[in-house]
């Protein structure tokens, strides 16, 4: 790691300091979005019903606006909301806001490079060129939800560090599967944590903790590595110049492509990994949240959505859409809990949006 990359700064998070809260967002039911990712499918078949551009990446079942439900009621920190958006808005969203701001996806990306991208990967590299984004700012997905109160404290320590919740099973890797796409984005990262950062990093092992590392990676397509857990997640803006400087041949490869690809890198968790690596964040391994990811077992996402719903230790929560292999009617699934954790309107809906949905 070079003598840039090993040297920081010191800062610390006093209790003026502004955090914003990023979303990234796309509007499948944009026509002029549809036709533009058409468009870069006919140069890119190769990916279409792949994992970077199966239409299941794209569905949109409401989460969004139960999101920001959940970000207004329980964020009350928050000083001002991004959307960094593809494609129009969604109806019911109130764009006149003083807190609010929308942000092009595309007007982000440098010059080099396939454009547009439908890449989130490609993106997620550079939210941080967002005009006035604050050094300390929180990352979300639309399919992330709180469901209890939070403040600073519990994403940042005093002196700005973040405190990254982690999953505690290392990452699963197999390459023996229908669309390994991303498999191999959670191998080629690992292969450049481990080429630039001098870290060397004890992952928290579940289970048979006596089975070393090595085996683990030989027979059980496991990497040494915690992923981050899917949820929202702090960030700081000056740590991006950083990653860019340790990272940038791995983003130019990034920004060949228009879609997710097996030449792809997982940026945020390669971002996280630095900020650590930087003394810039902390890994911790909390019971506070949960995930449902649609591509598992049965019995997998039915535990996950009764954690949901009895919300007794769960702080944070994702709905993670996917390839469907067990015909659950996902949809539907995801709206009952919306609708039971988040019934009120929020601060950036339209007023006449609400009232229409209460008449």
């Amino acid at each position: 790691m070079s003598q840039t990359l090993a040297s920081t700064q010191k800062s610390s998070l006093s209790n003026s300091s502004p955090i914003d809260l990023v979303y990234l967002w796309v509007n499948p039911k944009d026509e002029d979005w549809f036709v533009r990712r058409e468009a870069a499918l006919k140069l890119f078949p190769n990916v279409r019903n792949k994992h970077g551009a199966e239409p299941c990446r794209y569905q949109d079942n409401g989460e969004l606006i139960f999101s920001l439900r959940s970000a207004g009621l329980y964020l009350p920190f928050i000083r001002k909301l991004f959307i960094v958006l593809d494609g129009a808005p969604p109806e019911w969203l109130d764009t006149s806001r003083e807190d609010f701001e929308i942000v092009s996806a595309q007007s982000l990306l440098p010059k080099q490079g396939v454009r547009p991208t439908f890449s989130s990967e490609s993106i997620e590299a550079f939210v941080h060129k967002i005009p006035g984004l604050s050094e300390y700012y929180l990352y979300s997905n639309d399919d992330f939800f709180v469901c209890k109160p939070a403040t600073p404290s519990d994403f940042f320590e005093p002196d700005g560090t973040g405190l990254v919740r982690m999953e505690k099973g290392l990452i699963h890797a197999p390459l023996m599967v229908r669309d390994n796409t991303y498999n191999h984005i959670w191998r080629n990262s690992f292969k450049s944590l481990k080429s630039h950062l001098s870290d060397n990093f004890k992952p928290n092992v579940s289970g048979k903790v006596w089975v070393p590392l090595w085996i683990r990676k030989l027979f059980r397509d496991q990497l040494p590595l915690n992923p981050p857990a899917h949820i929202l997640q702090p960030m700081r803006k000056s740590v991006w110049r950083n990653f860019h400087e340790a990272f940038g041949d791995e983003m130019k490869q990034q920004l060949k492509h228009p879609f997710r690809n097996p030449e792809s890198f997982a940026v945020n968790m390669m971002f996280y990994y630095l900020s650590h690596s930087l003394g810039k964040a902390k890994f911790i391994y909390t019971e506070d949240f949960a995930v449902a990811y649609r591509e598992s077992s049965l019995t997998s996402i039915q535990h996950a959505f009764e954690t949901i719903r009895k919300q007794q230790k769960v702080r944070f929560f994702c709905l993670n859409d996917g390839f469907d292999l067990n015909g659950v009617n996902w949809g539907h699934m995801v709206k009952e809990v919306l609708e039971t954790c988040f019934p009120n309107p929020g601060r950036w809906e339209k007023q006449s949006f609400k009232r229409s949905r209460e008449g």
